[in-house]
């Protein structure tokens, strides 16, 4: 479990710019993302005795003046406008232009070779698969229920069913998903 940010809507500049620190140094150019806006990312991990696992990100753009700063990150005040009841996009250009909010899931199976994951798999922004940003269309992920259980945690509980992708771009479908965790709409506090 835990928060993080990434830069949005990332382009390649042959130079540095000032007053902004760039996301990905490689091919010669650095990339940088908006200078006002932040990707916001709360995730969470669940792990098998034999060390298979998934993992299930949420990720929203926000403008910078609408997150606090706290010690290492930017966040909400809350998660509450991430976590609302309904259908959710895919965040399908995750750790490459980073164009789009939404769910992401890696599956890493220990009796596989490597990870799954419902975003374009790739070394890098300039060294990865040919697969394009339709890769979701066939699959959903709806949030089914948001329930307050008491004055600190709440219940989500999700349906979906996914496209899953190895390093190489080979298709898996992942069907009858089903996600219940219980959380805090708090933002995690864990690098405070």
């Amino acid at each position: 479990m835990g928060i993080g940010n990434r830069q949005i809507n990332i382009k390649p500049y042959s130079a540095l710019v000032s007053n902004q620190d760039w996301e990905y140094n490689t091919g010669g150019y650095y990339w940088y993302g908006e200078k006002d806006s932040t990707l916001y990312d709360t995730f969470y991990g669940f792990i098998e005795k034999d060390y298979s696992s998934i993992n299930i990100s949420f990720s929203k753009k926000y403008n910078n003046n609408q997150l606090q700063k706290r010690p290492t990150i930017l966040a909400p005040a809350d998660n509450s406008s991430i976590f609302k009841v309904g259908p959710q996009s895919f965040a399908v250009d995750l750790n490459l232009e980073n164009t789009m909010e939404g769910i992401s899931i890696v599956v890493l199976d220990r009796d596989m070779t490597g990870e799954l994951s419902t975003y374009i798999p790739g070394f890098s922004i300039l060294i990865r698969t040919d697969l394009t940003k339709n890769i979701q269309d066939n699959s959903k992920f709806v949030i089914t229920k948001v329930q307050k259980l008491d004055e600190k945690l709440y219940l989500v509980e999700a349906e979906f069913a996914v496209n899953l992708f190895d390093k190489n771009g080979k298709l898996y479908r992942l069907e009858k998903g089903f996600l219940s965790l219980k959380t805090s709409m708090n933002v995690f506090n864990g690098f405070l």
